[in-house]
C-alpha cells in the first residue's frame, strides 16, 4: 500500500531563485509522501537532508523539515549509506526488500544506471525496485499502482497473504500505533480467525507496536471469554513486533451505532466493508469481496473511538 522510497540528497536540492515549476513539483512530492510513502533513510539520522534544503527558500525549507520531523520515516539496511555512492545497479541491492523505489538525481540516474534521457525511470530487476528521477516521481509505476490500490476493492479469492503484503504490510512496518474498530473482531468464525491473521502478521512486521482493539460483546458476562480469546492469540506471538495490546470490549447495544470498520495505522485508516474478517478464511484466500479504502485519518475517527472507551465495559482496557 505505502510505497518504501529512498532519495538522493542531491535530488532535492533547490536554489534560492528555483522556478514555480521546480517548488511546484517538490510541493506535490511532499503531498505524495504524506498520502503514500514511507521514505527509508540511511543510518541514525537525517543530517544530510537537512543541509540538502538549507538552499531553499524558507517557506519550501520549513515544509520540508516538518516532513521530515513527522512523516512516516524508517530506517534502511544495516551498513547501507543512502543513495549518495551509486554507480552502478550492484549498489541498489542493498534495498531489496527494504525500498520499492530509489528516487535519483536526473545526472545519477543518467550517468550510474543508464536510465535513458526520455524515460522517467526503469525497473531494477536485481534489486526487486524501480529507479525514478526525482523530477519524474509522479510517473513512477510503483506510485501508480499505490494511488490505484488505495480505493480498489479486495476480491473474493484473493490470497490473504497476497492482501497483507500489498495493503497492510508497508503500514505496519512504519506505524507506531495501530488501532482496530470493528464491532464483530472477536465474534465467532472468520471475525477472531481474521483478527488472529492480522496479529500474527503484525506481530512479524510492527517495531514495537501498541496495538488498541474495539470490539463488541453480545450480552454482559462476555467479558472473560473475548479477553481470554485475545489471551490466546497473544500466547501464540513470538516476533516481538507488538509491545502492548489494549481490548476495549462495548456492548454490542451501542457498537452497533458505529458503522465504520476499519484499521488506523498512526494517522492512517484502511476502512473495510468487511473489517478484519477479510483476512479470516480458513482456505488462506478471501471468502468474499470486500470494499477498500485508505485515506488520511478524520477527527471523526479519534472522536469515534474517544466515544467508544466511554461506552466500554467497566474493567476496559485489558492490557495483554
Amino acid at each position: 500500500m505505502l510505497v518504501s522510497f529512498a532519495l538522493e540528497t542531491d535530488a532535492v536540492s533547490v536554489a534560492q531563485d528555483a522556478n514555480a515549476a521546480v517548488l511546484a513539483r517538490h510541493h506535490m512530492f511532499l503531498q505524495q509522501w504524506l498520502a503514500l510513502g514511507v521514505m527509508v533513510r540511511p543510518g541514525e539520522d537525517i543530517d544530510g537532508f537537512l543541509h540538502a534544503i538549507q538552499s531553499m527558500p524558507q517557506r519550501f525549507r520549513v515544509r520540508w523539515q516538518k516532513m521530515l520531523k513527522h512523516a512516516r520515516i524508517t530506517r534502511g539496511p544495516d551498513g547501507w549509506q543512502g543513495l549518495c555512492h551509486v554507480n552502478g545497479a550492484s549498489d541498489l541491492q542493498p534495498l531489496k526488500d527494504n525500498a520499492d523505489l530509489a528516487l535519483l538525481d536526473e545526472v545519477t540516474a543518467l550517468v550510474s544506471l543508464g536510465i535513458p534521457e526520455e524515460e522517467p525511470g526503469m525497473m531494477i530487476s536485481d534489486a526487486g525496485l524501480e529507479a525514478c528521477k526525482f523530477d519524474c516521481f509522479a510517473l513512477s509505476e510503483t506510485f501508480k499502482k499505490a494511488e490505484s490500490l488505495a480505493s480498489a476493492g479486495i476480491h473474493q479469492g484473493e490470497r490473504i497473504i497476497d492482501v497483507w503484503n500489498q495493503r497492510f504490510r508497508s503500514l505496519a512496518r512504519s506505524a507506531r500505533h495501530v488501532t482496530i474498530v470493528d464491532r464483530y473482531a472477536l465474534s465467532d468464525g472468520v471475525g477472531a480467525a481474521g483478527l488472529e491473521r492480522f496479529i500474527k502478521e503484525l506481530d512479524g512486521a510492527g517495531r514495537e507496536t501498541m496495538l488498541t482493539i474495539y470490539a463488541a460483546i453480545e450480552k454482559p458476562g462476555d467479558e472473560d471469554i473475548a479477553s481470554n480469546t485475545l489471551v490466546q492469540f497473544r500466547a501464540k506471538l513470538s516476533r516481538g513486533g507488538i509491545r502492548e495490546i489494549q481490548l476495549y470490549l462495548i456492548p454490542d447495544r451501542e457498537f452497533r451505532r458505529v458503522h465504520d470498520r476499519y484499521l488506523r495505522f498512526d494517522r492512517s485508516v484502511c476502512e473495510l466493508g468487511e473489517g478484519v474478517s477479510v483476512l479470516g478464511s480458513r482456505n488462506n484466500k478471501v471468502f468474499r469481496d470486500c470494499t477498500f479504502n485508505f485515506k488520511p485519518s478524520m477527527p471523526e475517527h479519534h472522536n469515534r473511538e474517544t466515544w467508544l472507551k466511554q461506552v466500554c465495559t467497566k474493567d476496559c482496557p485489558y492490557l495483554l
